[in-house]
């Protein structure tokens, strides 16, 4: 697992995260995307473990960053989200894990999809290093509307404020028909993280709530 500590305010403050961004971004080329999930908390300023990178695509541009990552060499995550190679859940109590995984994490799949970095881009601590396409149907925010929000950006990766974060996120968890593993990570994310660490406004949330 990397550990990333995010210190302050901006991209989360790891070397690795910084190139791997940068990396992302000249593959995307001007397709614009905006960053979401874990990281994206961490870049406004809350302390978190971070591990993967997820990027919300307008359906209509979906197909075409898929392309755009593989012909930088990004490969195909085959599997859920949520796991890793189902060659290591062996036994019974694994494969009940396994199962649980993938029913869990069925929506987030079924509207996403998933890569790990070039092989000379990885490095033996972040191999396994995931970067998910959100669409943006699923995660309930358009991103060419954001583009004209007064957003930080990378190129034409879109850094969200802590209010669209909180939105997007309680609009996902509460049109998810699948209870378990995720819900529960979107839950965390926006009471805990979002709306609890960075202490947004209860305006803010009876705005989302009303949504």
């Amino acid at each position: 697992m990397t550990l990333l500590l995010a210190l302050g305010n901006g991209v989360p403050n790891s070397s690795f995260a910084c190139l791997s961004m940068e990396f992302i971004a000249s593959a995307l080329g001007s397709i614009p995307a905006l960053f979401w999930g874990e990281r994206a908390i961490a870049a406004l300023g809350v302390r978190l473990v971070c591990d993967d990178y997820m990027l919300v695509i307008d359906d209509a541009d979906f197909d075409d960053a898929g392309r755009q990552l593989r012909l930088e060499g990004f490969q195909d995550w085959a599997w859920s989200y949520g796991s890793v190679d189902p060659s290591f859940y062996t036994g019974r109590l694994k494969g009940s894990i396994y199962r649980r995984i993938v029913h869990d994490f069925s929506n987030l799949d079924g509207n996403s999809t998933r890569f790990v970095f070039p092989l000379e881009q990885q490095q033996p601590q972040h191999s396994t290093a995931k970067v998910a396409l959100l669409r943006s149907s699923y995660a309930h925010v358009c991103v060419r509307s954001a583009l004209n929000d007064a957003l930080t950006r990378h190129c034409h990766i879109l850094y969200p404020d802590g209010a669209l974060l909180l939105q997007s996120f309680v609009q996902t968890l509460l049109r998810d028909p699948m209870a378990g593993i995720w819900t529960w990570m979107l839950e965390m994310w926006a009471i805990s993280y979002v709306y609890g660490e960075l202490m947004l406004s209860d305006d803010t949330w009876t705005h989302v709530m009303m949504r």
